[in-house]
């Protein structure tokens, strides 16, 4: 990163820079498995997770927007739904709340 050195998609990958490295021939396919991932997780999380990383790319607030997602997941019914998915050994649904 800091030598400006362009890494290939094995590289990024070997170093967990990346999560997923696809060929061109299965790149759709690829990306519409990811995203039923993502969608079928937590919505709360989810969001977290897209407001730590905005976060920690520009505005400068991470401290604040950490405290705030903490807040907003360790409060909510998903976080006792997880946990009980776990215990019933089953899946878990997530509403959102």
């Amino acid at each position: 990163m800091f030598s400006g050195r362009r890494l290939s998609a094995r590289e990024a990958a070997d170093w967990n820079l990346v999560d997923l490295v696809a060929p061109a021939e299965r790149l759709d396919a690829c990306v519409d498995e990811l995203a039923q991932q993502i969608a079928a997780g937590a919505p709360r999380a989810v969001s977290a997770a897209k407001r730590l990383v905005h976060a920690v790319r520009g505005d400068g607030r991470v401290a604040e927007v950490a405290q705030s997602c903490y807040t907003d997941i360790y409060t909510s019914r998903d976080l006792r739904e997880g946990f009980a998915a776990i215990t019933e050994r089953r899946r878990p649904v997530f509403n959102g709340n």
